[in-house]
């Protein structure tokens, strides 16, 4: 995924991730083990660069398995920027499938892992 990584090393070498945390935690409710954490620039303008073109698992062959990271997008394929999350357990779904582009995964945690299990079992809020 080389327009993806290239994306977010531009975003790590600029300083954009500086003092970022993660913002988002998503669990399965059939297994509260899995889900993602997601994490970013969020919506703060000052730090967002040009959104990139969609590399789907299609194209890349890299699948949304365990620690995979990936690139959130606002909506259509093609509006990723500097937002990205980590699959906790697989998540095929968010593969590439005729009738869904998914999204664009690009790399794999690597070390770490038990922290970011601990972020996604943190309490959250709900929302109101």
């Amino acid at each position: 995924a080389p327009a993806t990584t290239a994306n977010f090393m531009k975003y790590v070498d600029d300083g954009r991730f500086d003092g970022i945390s993660f913002y988002r935690s998503a669990r399965q409710k059939t297994a509260p083990s899995r889900g993602f954490v997601q994490s970013g620039i969020r919506t703060d303008a000052r730090r967002f660069l040009d959104m990139i073109p969609h590399e789907s698992t299609k194209k890349t062959g890299i699948k949304h398995l365990d620690m995979t990271i990936s690139m959130a997008r606002r909506g259509e394929p093609g509006s990723a920027n500097g937002n990205w999350f980590i699959a906790v357990g697989p998540m095929p779904w968010m593969d590439w499938k005729p009738d869904n582009p998914g999204y664009a995964a690009f790399g794999r945690v690597v070390a770490g892992q038990n922290v970011v299990k601990r972020i996604l079992a943190q309490p959250t809020g709900e929302r109101g």
